[in-house]
């Protein structure tokens, strides 16, 4: 199993809405969110809050991901549309915990700046795409990571060339 920790909830729904002026098939945000907040209310067992994106054309393959929060906790669904026609199933991501992220800035530290380096990042980090957090280093600056693609691909950047007595 990868570092990614996934929890399959699937449901197979037919979410269709034709787009005003044209026959582009297009997913009901309405209905996506409605149907995914009672799936996660049954399996959570407490309020939940679902935000998907408008306008996502039914497509297969074409997944995308909604946000969610769950008494106060980020996270946020990937939607795997299955085919042409709204059928989607839902994976719930689960957050990544800080022992699986700290060995990769622990690697990059190494194998960029001939760095070992104790490393420490933030407890239970949402992936999703374009989200940044920062890993200390021996309590200095430290590295930003930018979540690329909501899965396993990150852009690191080391921080502490400034802050450490000229490391680079």
């Amino acid at each position: 199993m990868s570092a990614w920790r996934r929890t399959s909830l699937v449901l197979l729904v037919l979410l269709v809405a034709l787009a005003a002026g044209g026959c582009r098939k297009v997913m009901s945000e309405q209905v996506l969110e409605a149907t995914a907040e009672d799936l996660m209310v049954s399996v959570a067992g407490t309020e939940v809050a679902v935000d998907c994106p408008s306008g996502i054309t039914m497509r297969a393959q074409e997944d995308f991901f909604c946000r969610t929060r769950i008494a106060d906790r980020r996270g946020y669904l990937l939607v795997r549309q299955l085919d042409d026609y709204g059928r989607v199933q839902f994976e719930r991501e689960e957050p990544l915990a800080p022992d699986e992220i700290e060995p990769i800035v622990e690697r990059f530290l190494q194998d960029q700046y001939d760095l070992d380096a104790d490393v420490t990042c933030p407890r239970e980090v949402i992936q999703e795409p374009d989200e940044n957090f920062r890993c200390e280093v021996d309590g200095a600056a430290g590295v930003e990571v930018r979540q690329v693609d909501g899965l396993d691909e990150y852009a690191l950047q080391w921080l502490g060339a400034d802050r450490t007595g000229g490391r680079s």
